[in-house]
């Protein structure tokens, strides 16, 4: 889990919910 991009989504994921 040291993607940026990987985090990117999990928060745009977070954002979503």
């Amino acid at each position: 889990m040291a993607d940026p991009q990987h985090l990117n989504i999990d928060t745009l994921l977070t954002e979503f919910q």
